[in-house]
């Protein structure tokens, strides 16, 4: 019987021994044997005092000896260190009670020796990195994070210095981050050291990626050539352990070391105490540097976007993106203004053609259908109306997204030309004018003789009317020249004019002149040459001038001078003469006032030749405005005699006629006044006069529209003779290219203004011009000679009226506003698309019936896929982890009716890693017909390695707050043991006796040996619970039923409230559905509850200790178990108090069981809750866990 209870006794988990009523040790088992590594005898003579550490040997003899007093303390509990069997000392909590008999005598000492030496590190540890943790999610900077991770390791392990060390980017040098205790010289020694794994064990930790253990560097062979050994000792350091600091990618952010006064190596805690705060240094730092690049990320974000919209405002460049199979829009501010729609209403396509300009609607919507079908972008001017009316010339650029291959999606901006367009509409409006005054112009110069020309004196460089080509018999594709001019003039006439241009040219005068010319056919004719001086120019004087001829006129006059006498033999000749020359002549006797006209005075007149003239029919038709000039002309003429020139108009059945009279007096006769004269039929020259003043003046307000058109629209005109390389500029062309207007533009100015990088292009495209003459457009950049750089975009045509030669007309804008808008985008794109990739969020869209995604980098990585590829629904769901195939099926399920959504899955990418993202939708409401999303994806991988962690910590911390919770039941398990065991030593003594008698008793044997089976069974049914409770694995989730676990802690807790005289009473629900849950964690919430209400019972004395425990179904189909106490209750606003870590009311509590217990009761989707009773002292905590019957089936098929 005794050798079956020191089996019993070896196998309990933990170091028990039994004492007589002395103090004399009697019996220790198999564990207490095999820790100290000696034997009861050997203790008993050596003294067991000498297992005891020195420090701890006052509080042991203390507890001893109350052992030995003479009223025996019902329990001795004391913490101290006991030796092991290898000379470590651990801490134990040393529980001793009495043993006594049926009369309550003492008969002896059962102690139990617990090892605590692993909680109590635990529990420091914890601690430490509990607080370091909260220091990291308060956001605190990370030096103070570090300096304080360094001072709580150096609290853990005595007698160390800790220091962290940053790795740079370049993994070159190291920069201090932490070092509160190092001597401040060291730390100076570190910073910027260079990174060389033959100088140190920080270097080579870096290198090799493992943690590096110098326990004696000195003698160590690694750095005997480095002056590392030498710099640490001299600080008095002896050792030191370096382990590399790593992100959540496994790269090396920097080095956490520890250094010793003493050479040693490690032992196990010290490397897993270097191993885990290590690993929470690499939390903190990647924690900071995340939070700096998001705040980076966020604030690039949002100076690029203002750029954007500035950009477009200036320029008036609004964007969009148009999906051709949705039809769906995306618009800028900008372009909501240019439209003027609201920008509180999605537009729409049938908003866009309805606002087109009704004479462009039709060819605008052909333009779009054929580029669209075709897979094309197009460039387009346009016209719109306003809602309120306006009419607007708009230029749309539109380019397919090459990146979406699924389907057309197009990017694209719409610039208000409106300015732009009305200035070319002047232009053009402007060009016609000048045309058709130039056309004039030439037709009254063909039809007056009358030619105009310009004449530079020092140049000589002349411009010929095509009248004065034909004047002159010259075929006009020859450029006129001075040497032409002399040798044209007749020769008799050639000195004279020579002279008299020379003189008009030295006097700075006008000239006039009548001299003959002979062409180069041999014609001979009579000129009259008029010429007025122009301003100076910085070329020297001109001329502007005009010249008639009037041979016609000179051959009649000398005709009539010839011979008086024979003009009646002349008469008809003379008649022809004057009908050509539409010059009429008369006689007038001022006497007998008796007229004479010749046959085309009448048809000047248009008087019947059967008529007689008379001064009467001449002031009769003289016209009203012009009658007082000719009346007082007539009466000077009769007064004075003197001859008089005039010009008039008269009034004819056919209209107005402009008449030029000369008249003399005819010397011959003098008994009386008679003049001859002639009138000449002037109306076409007056009338082509007229027409060219009106030309003129067209023409000069024609220039001044073009001027200001061109400065408003930024668009030079000019004109480029590739055969003698004149170039002409506007004066806006001029302003553009910021070069003096006094100065004649060349084709060195143009190459020299160009800049360096587009010269040669530009320069190529001018070659093609000049040996093709074809028509050139090109875009460039110039420099001006101020030093600003402008974009600028010319196009030319040749004039194909001049075939000749090449002749070019072209403009040049100043497009740098627009180009830099256009940078300005592209730059914004970058920053948006670099801002994605920091914050490892991508967006993407979803067609859902359609299977069609858009996705941006971001979202491929995460995959694993090649960017740009086409995504489908299968590919994605091959990728997702097995676990979360049900969850994302589910998401899908609720998108295809249009349900927004929000999930974390994990995705097994291609390279077989495991990311963790988190997905955000949102149904797209502008699409109505079917469910398309829009959203973010961000990979949260390195959230969820930290909150693992954080998980870890807390499963650590809750098997510690079990370990504690069973050692303070240490006695009601002994009593719990010790009563089966009694009934086992009685049965079989009973047995013994049943078997001895004569003859044996079997059947009363048989029975008692079943009943020590029974208390054999009782026995292993605690220690197993035990072993459950002790035991330390991952959380597993099964099927359980709430009440038997309830009924297992309570038979396990039986004793103990017995003990403390608690009542239970319970109510347990019939047919309680299962949950899914772990079993242990459900064990340990009710084992803190139940123990939690004993306790706050413990000083009632004036009622009975009442517990009440009941379980039931709730309303919502949760099942619920309430544990009801009768103590002296709790106050109602610090409730939620209780279930904060560390928050406890008792003298040695820890603070965690309520918290642990609900964090266990929240992580399986349930509620724990604390309430004052109602209308009795004491607490009620509820805790509630939801009741899947899908899911337990599915456990129990699992586990089936």
């Amino acid at each position: 019987m005794e050798t079956d209870q020191t089996r019993l006794l070896d196998a309990l988990p933990g170091m028990i021994w039994t004492a007589t009523p002395d103090g004399s040790c009697d019996f220790v088992n198999r564990l207490w044997r095999e820790y100290t590594g000696t034997t009861l005898e050997l203790a008993n003579a050596s003294g067991w005092i000498s297992l005891f550490h020195p420090d701890d040997l006052v509080v042991v003899e203390a507890a001893w000896k109350e052992t030995l007093s003479v009223t025996a303390p019902e329990e001795i509990n004391v913490t101290a260190r006991l030796r092991r069997h290898d000379g470590v000392y651990r801490r134990f909590n040393l529980q001793t009670r009495p043993l006594r008999d049926m009369a309550g005598n003492l008969i002896g000492w059962c102690g139990v020796n617990t090892d605590i030496e692993d909680r109590t590190r635990a529990e420091a540890q914890l601690a430490a990195e509990k607080r370091l943790l909260e220091l990291v999610a308060r956001g605190l900077p990370l030096p103070i994070v570090l300096n304080e991770l360094c001072l709580l390791v150096e609290d853990l392990s005595s007698g160390s210095v800790c220091s962290i060390l940053y790795v740079d980017h370049d993994r070159q040098r190291f920069q201090v981050a932490a070092g509160p205790n190092l001597p401040a010289d060291y730390n100076a020694a570190l910073e910027g050291l260079k990174i060389d794994p033959e100088y140190g064990p920080c270097s080579l930790a870096v290198v090799s990626r493992a943690t590096i253990i110098a326990a004696d560097p000195p003698r160590d062979p690694r750095w005997a050539a480095s002056p590392w050994p030498q710099l640490v000792t001299g600080f008095g350091l002896a050792s030191c352990w370096s382990a590399p600091i790593f992100d959540s990618h496994r790269n090396v952010l920097g080095i956490f070391a520890i250094y010793k006064h003493v050479s040693q190596g490690p032992t196990y805690q010290d490397e897993e105490l270097v191993d885990r705060f290590a690993r929470i240094a690499g939390i903190a730092i990647e924690r900071a540097r995340s939070d700096l690049a998001l705040k980076a990320s966020e604030a690039n974000l949002r100076r690029a976007n203002h750029f954007l919209v500035g950009g477009q405002r200036l320029s008036k460049t609004g964007s969009f993106s148009l999906d051709t199979d949705s039809h769906q829009q995306v618009w800028s501010e900008e372009n909501y203004r240019i439209w003027e729609f609201d920008p509180a209403v999605p537009p729409t396509m049938e908003m866009v053609a309805a606002a087109i300009h009704p004479e462009d609607r039709e060819q605008m919507l052909e333009v779009f259908a054929a580029a669209t079908q075709a897979k094309e972008g197009l460039d387009v001017v346009y016209r719109i109306v306003t809602p309120v009316g306006g009419v607007k010339h708009l230029h749309t650029v539109m380019e397919i997204i090459s990146e979406i291959s699924d389907r057309v999606v197009y990017l694209g901006t719409s610039q208000d030309i409106t300015e732009s367009k009305l200035a070319e509409a002047a232009l053009k409006a402007g060009e016609a004018d000048l045309k058709q005054v130039n056309l004039y112009l030439t037709a009254a110069q063909r039809l007056s003789k009358t030619g105009s020309f310009t004449w530079g004196v020092e140049t000589g460089h002349l411009d010929w009317s095509a009248e004065s080509y034909r004047i002159w018999g010259i075929d006009p594709s020859l450029p006129p020249a001075m040497s032409m001019v002399f040798n044209g003039i007749h020769p008799d006439d050639r000195e004279r004019v020579t002279a008299g241009m020379s003189e008009a040219v030295q006097a700075g005068a006008n000239f006039e002149m009548v001299h003959r010319i002979v062409t180069p056919a041999g014609v001979v004719k009579h000129i009259r040459s008029v010429a007025t001086r122009m301003p100076e120019t910085t070329d020297g004087p001109a001329y502007f001038g005009a010249l008639q001829d009037i041979t016609e006129a000179k051959v009649s006059e000398e005709a009539l001078k010839a011979s008086e006498a024979g003009l009646r033999r002349a008469n008809r000749y003379l008649k022809a003469a004057q009908t050509l020359s539409q010059v009429g002549s008369y006689t007038w006797d001022v006497d007998s006032n008796e007229l004479d006209w010749s046959d085309e005075n009448y048809r000047i007149w248009e008087v019947d030749r059967a008529a007689t003239p008379t001064v009467d029919i001449i002031l009769n038709a003289i016209h009203p405005d012009d009658l007082d000039l000719v009346v007082k002309t007539i009466d000077d003429a009769r007064g004075s005699g003197e001859n008089f020139d005039v010009t008039y108009r008269i009034v004819t059945p056919a209209g107005v006629k402009h008449i030029h009279t000369v008249s003399t007096r005819i010397p011959e006769i003098t008994d009386r006044l008679v003049y001859i004269g002639s009138n000449q039929d002037v109306t076409k020259d007056r009338l082509a006069e007229a027409a060219l003043k009106a030309s003129e003046a067209k023409l000069a307000r024609a220039n001044r529209y073009l001027k200001t058109a061109q400065s408003l629209s930024q668009i030079g005109s000019f004109t480029w003779d590739l055969e003698s390389d004149d170039i002409d500029w506007s004066d806006e062309n001029y302003r553009i290219w910021g070069v003096d207007p006094e100065q004649p533009p060349t084709i060195d100015t143009i190459f020299n203004g160009i800049h360096p990088e587009d010269l040669p292009r530009v320069a190529q495209v001018i070659a093609d011009g000049k040996r093709l003459g074809a028509d050139f457009d090109v875009f460039y950049r110039i420099v001006t000679p101020a030093g600003e750089t402008k974009y600028v975009h010319t196009v030319s045509k040749r004039i194909p009226e001049i075939t000749d030669r090449i002749l070019y007309l072209g403009s040049t804008q100043d497009v740098t506003v627009s180009k830099l808008a256009e940078d300005e985008l592209a730059r914004t794109n970058t920053y948006l698309t670099a801002a994605q990739r920091l914050s490892q969020t991508g967006s993407f869209t979803w067609d859902v019936h359609a299977d069609e995604h858009n996705w941006s980098e971001v979202i491929y990585k995460v995959f694993g896929f090649e960017p740009g590829c086409k995504v489908t629904m299968d590919m994605m769901m091959r990728a997702i982890h097995p676990d979360d195939l049900a969850q994302v099926e589910a998401l899908i399920g609720g998108a295809q009716i249009g349900e927004n959504f929000e999930l974390e899955f994990r995705v097994i990418n291609t390279d077989g890693g495991i990311r963790h993202a988190q997905v955000v939708g949102h149904r797209i409401d502008q699409i109505p017909d079917r469910p398309v999303f829009m959203g973010a994806l961000q990979d949260i991988t390195a959230r969820k390695l930290a909150e693992d962690d954080l998980n870890r910590a807390r499963e650590d911390l809750a098997h510690v707050a079990r370990v504690t919770a069973l050692s303070t039941l240490t006695a009601s398990i002994a009593h719990e043991v010790s009563q089966p065991l009694a009934g086992i030593i009685t049965n079989s003594s009973t047995c013994l006796r049943l078997l001895a008698t004569e003859p044996p008793d079997v059947a009363g044997a048989l029975t008692i040996t079943q009943r020590t089976l029974r208390d054999g069974n009782r026995a292993s049914e605690v220690i197993k619970r035990l072993r459950s409770l002790y035991a330390r694995r991952a959380p597993t989730l099964e099927p359980i039923d709430l009440q038997e676990i309830a009924r297992e802690v309570l038979a396990l807790l039986a004793s103990e409230l017995q003990r403390r005289r608690v009542i239970v009473r319970t109510t347990f629900a019939g047919d309680l559905p299962h949950a899914a849950a772990d079993r242990v964690q459900i064990q340990q919430v009710i084992l803190n509850l139940v123990l939690n209400a004993a306790e706050a019972m413990s000083e009632v004395t004036d009622r009975v200790r009442m517990l009440r425990i009941a379980t039931r179904c709730e309303p919502d189909g949760n099942i619920s178990l309430e544990v009801r106490d009768s103590g002296h209750g709790i106050n109602p606003q610090e409730t939620e108090k209780l279930f904060q870590a560390f928050q406890t009311t008792k003298p040695d509590g820890m603070g965690i069981g309520l918290s642990i217990s609900r964090s266990i009761i929240q992580a399986h989707g349930g509620s724990l809750t604390a309430v004052p009773n109602r209308n009795e002292p004491g607490a009620t905590f509820t805790f509630s866990l939801p009741c899947n019957a899908v899911e337990v089936a599915g456990l129990n098929s699992r586990q089936a």
